[in-house]
């Protein structure tokens, strides 16, 4: 169970990583147009 918990925590923290990368790319691309 709590091996379990850690992963899917991890998982959902990479998934937050991703997201706000993706979004610091988006606002960089708009930024320097």
């Amino acid at each position: 169970m709590c091996r379990r918990n850690l992963t899917s925590l991890q998982n959902f923290k990479l998934k937050v990583v991703g997201r706000t990368k993706v979004e610091d790319v988006r606002y960089l691309k708009i930024y320097t147009t």
